[in-house]
């Protein structure tokens, strides 16, 4: 249940219950004694007695006052501490999910649900549950007060509120569904935009700007249509309630002054059924004005547990991989993704402390198997190897403290250098972080920054493509992993940077098991083995040395192609 993401702060918790009481209190103590002011006026009461329900009166509207804005304040600290919680639950969720999960959700519409919709509950919770609240206890009230004044008003004012809560039940449940599909159609707005505007760079020099607005423009559509649909159910409740009020206020007067000049009631007690009446038209009004919101917040709560119901399809065992280089096996293996077969029967070998470089064409599979060694991804059948273990039976914090990807593209976080090379662990002292990026090659680029580890990188303080993958390098240096995974990114880097980058690469590698995605040929010379992958298959392994020997290996035509 969702609910056990949702952390309370129960002494909070109480005193928002204690606000709600004495707020709902003082509201039904106001008609009441404006009815007796107009029984003492008209009985001719001392002017001190008149004046002290005057005084009494205006003391519980001030009171109320206080009290409401109390428990706003309370509610909203006590929603957003619960909801905090939630949003941390999701956050978690996502990060710990696998590549199919990721696949189906993109990271806008991912941002839209752990933010956007944890952001509509903690405003449900802070102040639209805190006014459903108030307005319920209002209305038993009010209902439980006229049953003092006469049973029969009493009665006729509960199956009222018997009718508007059912009526209300059931419209809640009619819009929550097209709600839902209004969220969702918002995200896949989100998610198109942010990943079309990350892409701009692409997307721009390539002329598809017209085609990227027409995806937009269908999607806006969709948008449109959901929201339109959702509107019309959510309206229907504020015009049923404003005229539910009005046959209660018309019912109630005409059934009072029946009393009335039967004996039953006094002027006042007349004056007090009307005045509840009408008070009772603020909940019902306030409820029905606030339905749409209401509705977006259990759209969200549903979406949210959606969201946390995705199992993932990657489960971590619990043994740890030894220390040191890691051996690497890939034994048998086969994938597919849900569209295509993409390795057919893949064995390969690393022995701890060598390198592997793969190369081939895009689309051959070289970077599924990246993704294998890393377990993002699992064998459909076969095994992968690290350390001589199953990787399906290794614990993730050992998998993640032993094992690195590191990929072309750099994420640089807009934080200090110190939080972008530690990853914001606390326990890494800054003297090994600057030793760190003195072994990459950035000492002399640290030691120029107005703050150093604690300058924050973003605008005037920018890294190039090269100090961008130094900063990588740097990150897994920090963890010492025993095997590295490198999508050889010197394809992307100025030539001026390649040397750099070249040096810290060697030093990365030195003493590890490596696997190299290779993109340019003359990189894979100081491999210890080197594997052709063809089609989903090993189509030639061997060293640089025999492979580039054979003139009729493809290695060697490949040299040959490139050299011409």
């Amino acid at each position: 249940m969702l609910l056990r993401h949702v952390r309370p702060h129960w002494p909070l918790a109480v005193s928002l219950v204690f606000c709600l009481l004495a707020t709902t209190a003082l509201q039904l103590l106001g008609p009441g004694l404006l009815g007796a002011f107009v029984d003492g006026a008209t009985s001719r009461a001392a002017t001190g007695a008149l004046l002290t329900l005057g005084l009494i009166y205006l003391a519980s509207v001030l009171c109320g006052g206080v009290f409401d804005v109390l428990a706003e304040a309370v509610g909203g600290r006590l929603a957003w501490r619960s909801t905090n919680a939630l949003r941390e639950d999701l956050l978690r969720h996502c990060l710990n999910a696998d590549l199919d999960f990721h696949s189906r959700h993109s990271p806008g519409e991912l941002i839209s649900r752990v933010d956007g919709d944890t952001a509509k509950l903690a405003d449900f919770a802070s102040r639209l549950l805190i006014m459903l609240a108030v307005n319920v206890l209002l209305m038993l009230g009010i209902s439980a007060v006229l049953f003092t004044v006469d049973w029969r008003i009493g009665l006729g004012c509960a199956l009222l509120i018997m009718f508007g809560m059912s009526l209300v039940r059931r419209m809640v449940g009619t819009a929550v569904s097209a709600t839902t599909a209004t969220s969702a159609a918002a995200a896949d707005v989100c998610g198109y935009v942010e990943e079309h505007v990350r892409g701009i760079e692409d997307l721009a020099p390539n002329g598809a700007t017209a085609h990227t607005l027409h995806g937009l423009t269908v999607r806006s559509g969709i948008l449109y249509r959901a929201r339109k649909h959702s509107v019309r159910l959510q309206v229907r409740w504020p015009r049923t309630a404003q005229h539910l009020n009005w046959i209660a206020v018309v019912a109630g007067l005409a059934g009072a002054i029946v009393l009335h000049q039967s004996g039953a009631l006094s002027l006042g007690d007349v004056y007090a059924v009307v005045a509840y009446l009408t008070l009772l038209r603020v909940p019902l009004l306030t409820i029905s004005n606030h339905m749409s919101q209401i509705d977006e917040a259990l759209a969200a709560l549903r979406r949210s547990r959606e969201l946390l119901a995705e199992a993932p399809t990657i489960v971590p065992g619990d043994t740890d991989l030894p220390a040191g280089a890691l051996s690497v096996e890939v034994d048998a293996v086969e994938f597919a993704y849900a569209d295509r077969a993409v390795l057919r029967g893949v064995s390969l070998t690393v022995p701890a402390g060598k390198q592997l470089a793969l190369v081939g064409v895009s689309g051959g599979g070289k970077t599924t198997i990246a993704r294998l060694l890393t377990r993002m991804l699992d064998p459909y059948a076969g095994a992968v190897r690290v350390g001589g273990v199953d990787l399906r039976e290794v614990s993730a914090a050992s998998a993640r403290g032993s094992i690195t990807y590191v990929t072309q593209e750099v994420r640089v976080l807009a934080a200090s250098v110190r939080d972008n090379v530690a990853v914001y662990d606390d326990g890494i002292t800054d003297a090994r972080i600057t030793e760190v990026l003195r072994t990459v090659g950035l000492g002399t680029w640290l030691a120029g920054l107005p703050e150093g580890l604690r300058t924050v990188l973003g605008g005037e303080h920018g890294l190039s493509a090269g100090q961008e993958q130094l900063l990588a390098i740097a990150r897994v240096l920090l963890r010492d992993p025993g095997l590295v995974i490198l999508d050889e990114a010197s394809s992307r880097i100025p030539p001026a940077d390649r040397e750099a980058v070249s040096a810290a690469v060697r030093t990365l590698l030195s003493g590890r098991t490596s696997v190299l995605i290779a993109h340019r040929l003359d990189t894979v010379a100081s491999a210890d083995a080197v594997a052709v992958v063809e089609d989903g298959r090993i189509a030639e392994y061997g060293t640089y040395t025999e492979l580039s020997a054979d003139r009729g290996s493809r290695l060697a035509r490949a040299l040959s192609s490139v050299e011409a």
